[in-house]
């Protein structure tokens, strides 16, 4: 087991889980090794890692091998978690559906493995895959930009006056939430990154400066209970994002029926 986590780097982690799982599944598999690639996903390929969190390690197989080695690599990482569980072994991910990444749905996914660190690849069958999902296509980007900010509007617009109405705090805050995923998301595709997975959105975004102003209003509003400010506030942020997406020429202005009305073609897939 890796102790002080927060005190190794990423390539100490990358030498590590060579040095143990990597060897092992070597030596329990020798043949089936040469033709799979291991891959560092999560907190740890993130950067965002602490000394709690496990080191997910992806086994990436071609399709007909991960069937008919399914059981047995099963019964390897239910072996090896007896006594060790910091290595988290995931081998669901094969080759091919990875290619299917490049149609751009599975958002959380391309961050996985756009960001995995390589922990082993002898046949570059990752590799390669890697760069033709390093980042999406520039017309794929931009409707996936004009999508996130569309279901902001209609959230603040359709949505959030009808429960400050009605004085149902529940919706309000799940109005609230829902909200601030999507502009956080478009901040994040701002910063030329995939989308994250909520347990680490809000931590990684207030890591970058230059997002303090929005993040500070973030803050605010996740504190804030009162329903007419909830809404103030989440105009101001709504506008905040407007207003850098026409800056960078990725949007134009709009009244918030334009928007409720768009329907783009690339969704933000968070699951």
């Amino acid at each position: 087991m890796l102790t002080n986590l927060t005190q190794r780097t990423q390539k100490e982690i990358v030498v590590f889980v060579r040095q143990t799982i990597g060897e092992e599944l070597t030596e329990a598999f020798p043949k089936l090794i040469l033709e799979s690639a291991l891959v560092i996903s999560g907190s740890v390929a993130y950067g965002l890692y602490d000394d709690a969190s496990d080191i997910d390690v992806s086994l990436i197989l071609p399709e007909k091998l991960a069937k008919t080695h399914r059981e047995k690599i099963k019964a390897f990482k239910t072996a090896r978690q007896e006594h060790d569980r910091q290595i988290q072994l995931l081998y669901g991910d094969t080759f091919e559906s990875i290619e299917t990444l490049t149609n751009w749905q599975k958002d959380i996914l391309l961050r996985n493995f756009a960001a995995g660190l390589i922990v082993s690849d002898p046949s570059g069958r990752f590799s390669r895959l890697q760069k033709a999902i390093k980042k999406y296509p520039p017309e794929v980007y931009r409707e996936k930009m004009h999508w996130l900010f569309a279901e902001a509007v209609f959230e603040l617009h359709d949505r959030l006056p009808a429960a400050v109405t009605r004085a149902d705090p529940y919706a309000v805050a799940r109005i609230k939430l829902d909200t601030l995923r999507l502009l956080m998301t478009a901040l994040l595709l701002l910063e030329k990154q995939y989308p994250l997975s909520d347990k680490h959105l809000f931590r990684y975004l207030s890591r970058i400066k230059t997002n303090e102003p929005f993040m500070a209003l973030v803050r605010d509003l996740l504190k804030e209970t009162d329903l007419k400010k909830t809404q103030t506030k989440l105009e101001q942020a709504v506008l905040l994002i407007e207003t850098q997406l026409i800056k960078k020429k990725l949007i134009q202005k709009h009244e918030p029926l334009y928007w409720i009305d768009l329907r783009p073609k690339y969704q933000v897939r968070f699951s």
